[in-house]
């Protein structure tokens, strides 16, 4: 990597191996919505649909209760937006209408925007970097659990072409 880069991670909130492997399991994880049958969109834009997703894996009682156990942490400490106050941007605590595992992957898309968007840089905007690379370590959690799924069109087009076995998501 290049001398920017390199001090660009050392500036970011979470690890920089925990935020790249965040950033490549949520990309491909949206894909494999795409790919699958929860997709949206029309002939201007195709976007993944987490909240048709999020009905399928509500019908799974184990694979819900294991989601609900792992999101502890996010719903206990959620993800906070950027907002302008006084012309000065800060941090407030956004409000859900949300509830279930749709509420779970709201808080895991805001900590997506908050890390790719700009906003989990050490020092004026970042103000517990522990608690940042706990949110995006509980996201990757949640993320391999509905990929236990292995029924699921999601779980077959994230696993395409990638070679993964059991232990690969395991671990």
């Amino acid at each position: 990597m290049s001398q920017i880069s390199d001090r660009i991670f050392e500036r970011l909130g979470p690890d920089k191996e925990i935020a790249l492997e965040f950033f490549a399991v949520f990309s491909r994880f949206e894909c494999a919505l795409k790919c699958s049958e929860y997709v949206k969109g029309n002939n201007q834009r195709a976007e993944p649909d987490w909240d048709e997703y999020a009905k399928h894996l509500e019908k799974d009682s184990e694979l819900k209760k294991e989601i609900n156990e792992a999101a502890k942490y996010i719903l206990d400490k959620p993800p906070q937006k950027q907002i302008i106050k006084s012309r000065m941007v800060q941090w407030d605590k956004a409000h859900n209408s949300e509830s279930g595992i749709l509420l779970i992957f709201k808080l895991i898309g805001r900590v997506r925007n908050n890390l790719f968007h700009g906003g989990k840089y050490k020092g004026q905007y970042t103000i517990n970097n522990k608690r940042d690379e706990e949110l995006v370590k509980t996201c990757l959690t949640i993320l391999y659990i509905c990929l236990k799924d292995k029924e699921s069109s999601v779980t077959k087009a994230f696993e395409s072409e990638l070679d993964l076995t059991d232990r690969d998501l395991a671990d």
